[in-house]
Parts: structure tokens; C-alpha cells; sequence
């Protein structure tokens, strides 16, 4: 079967370039208004986790010939191996400040980080319990912003990255079929209010790391 495609990346490409180049227009939409959606798809040990969610570390874990005092100093700084979800939220708030000082718009963004699971959907930044009686339900609700947490900083968006990649490895651990089926979305959710007219403008960014294709 034939398919078009807008590009192809070699196994030596960076995460920056990876992002650059696929990603990073979705971002600039979101922080112009338009909700939008960024999803990796392949098969499981196909590279989709690490694509979307870099490497995890916290700033004072070194890795095996790693300098620990240079991982806290780097801390707020990107890092070669984040992926799409933690250049991005660096992006929008940079991008957001900027209009915040330039121009006075005000704005409210919120994070959202859940687990598909068969008809189930999990709240990773609640200790993964389940949300709404139903996966329609639990759609609703996340779509309607109840498992939704005010975030300002990159600090916080980052320790809500990490406790949902901590609760993920602990229920792969618990059920490890899981680990390749179930997907993960992030979602950042951003409200932006213009000075003196009070007009708002919505929007929703959906990074989503998908099951494996197999």
C-alpha cells in the first residue's frame, strides 16, 4: 500500500532536531489558540517512550560518570536527551512570559498526565486511580479539566512529569503486559486573557505516547 510522508529521520538524529522538525509547529499553534495533537506510534522498544518523554532525572541522581554537581547546576536548562514534552513546556512558557511582559496577557495553564489501559483511564498524578466509572467517563472528565493541576514554572511541570513516570513503572511492574499496551497522554491546557478587552482564547496540546503497535 502506498502512503505519503513529510520526512524521515536516521537513527543518529538528535532529540532537538526530532523536535525542530516535527513537533515544534503544533507548539507554536498552541500557544497561538489552536489545540493540537503530537503522537508517536510504533512498535514496543521502537524508541516511542524516550521520543516523547526524554530521560528521566530529578537533578540530584548521577548517572554512571556523571558529575552530580553539574546535573543540579544544568537543572534548568534543556537537556540533549529531553524529549518532545519537556522542550515543549519549556517553549510555552518562554513564549508565554514573553507575551506576559510585552504585551500584558495574562494566562492559566494546567496539566493533565493519564494512562490508557483497556476500557480504563488512570490518573498518574493520583497515585493512578481510576477516573470516572466508564472509559467514556473518564474521558469526560479529563476533557473537562477535573484531573487537571495548575502549573506556573517548569520546576512544577517537571515534578508532575516525574511522579507520572514513577506511578507508570510501578503499575508496569505490578502488570507488566502493560507496559506495551497502555498509552500515555500528557496534556497541557492554556488559557491566555488579552488586556483591557478580557477576551479569552483556549486551547489544548495533547502529547500522546501510544501502546505498541503490535
Amino acid at each position: 500500500r502506498e502512503f505519503k510522508f513529510d520526512r524521515v529521520f536516521d537513527s543518529g538524529c538528535s532529540q532537538e532536531h526530532v523536535h525542530l522538525n516535527s513537533s515544534r509547529r503544533v507548539v507554536m499553534d498552541f500557544v497561538n489558540g489552536f489545540s493540537g495533537t503530537v503522537m508517536v506510534y510504533g512498535q514496543t522498544g521502537s524508541g516511542k517512550t524516550h521520543t516523547m518523554f526524554g530521560r528521566q532525572w530529578d537533578g540530584g541522581e548521577a548517572e554512571a560518570g556523571e558529575d552530580v554537581e553539574r546535573m543540579k547546576r544544568d537543572f534548568g536548562s534543556a537537556h540533549p536527551e529531553d524529549g518532545i514534552a519537556q522542550r515543549t513546556a519549556r517553549e510555552v512558557l518562554d513564549a508565554l512570559r514573553s507575551r506576559e511582559e510585552d504585551c500584558g496577557i495574562k494566562w492559566r495553564m494546567g496539566v493533565t498526565y493519564v494512562e490508557v489501559y483497556g476500557q480504563e483511564v488512570y490518573d498518574l498524578l493520583k497515585e493512578g486511580k481510576i477516573v470516572g466509572q466508564s472509559r467514556v467517563a473518564g474521558q469526560r472528565y479529563v476533557l473537562d479539566g477535573q484531573t487537571e493541576w495548575p502549573v506556573k514554572t517548569w520546576e512544577e511541570i517537571h515534578s508532575h512529569l516525574r511522579e507520572g513516570d514513577a506511578q507508570k513503572r510501578k503499575a508496569c511492574t505490578a502488570m507488566n503486559e502493560r507496559s506495551s499496551r497502555a498509552h500515555t497522554v500528557f496534556i497541557l491546557s492554556l488559557t491566555q486573557t488579552a488586556p483591557g478587552t478580557n477576551k479569552k482564547i483556549s486551547s489544548k496540546l495533547m502529547l500522546v505516547d501510544l501502546g505498541g503497535s503490535e
